[in-house]
């Protein structure tokens, strides 16, 4: 890994929004930490939607055709595959409601 430039504002103490909260774990909800939105706001990103045929100079080309793409994310109380009676899940209230509405 390369090392990291020392005039980098963040070098030293890292951005307070790359740092995860005590308690956390891949895929639990953020609710778990005081976080109120885990996934923030809506995603639109640019996406390749099919190919336009063309003539170019006399010669045939085909471009990209693109649009953009907008994600909601759902609500989800628990992502995480830990099974919910052992280790850091163990009595987790949020991984008990998932598991009532159905999901493993």
């Amino acid at each position: 890994m390369p090392p990291v430039d020392p005039t980098y504002i963040h070098a030293d103490v890292p951005h307070e929004r790359t740092v995860q909260k005590d308690g956390f774990l891949y895929g639990c909800n953020s609710v778990v930490t005081g976080d109120s939105s885990p996934r923030g706001s809506p995603t639109t990103i640019t996406v390749q939607d099919g190919w336009h045929e063309t003539v170019m100079e006399g010669q045939p080309v085909r471009l990209p055709l693109y649009r953009r793409h907008t994600t909601n994310w759902i609500a989800k109380l628990c992502g995480t595959t830990y099974p919910p009676v052992m280790g850091p899940c163990a009595g987790c209230a949020n991984r008990i409601q998932e598991q009532s509405n159905g999901n493993p």
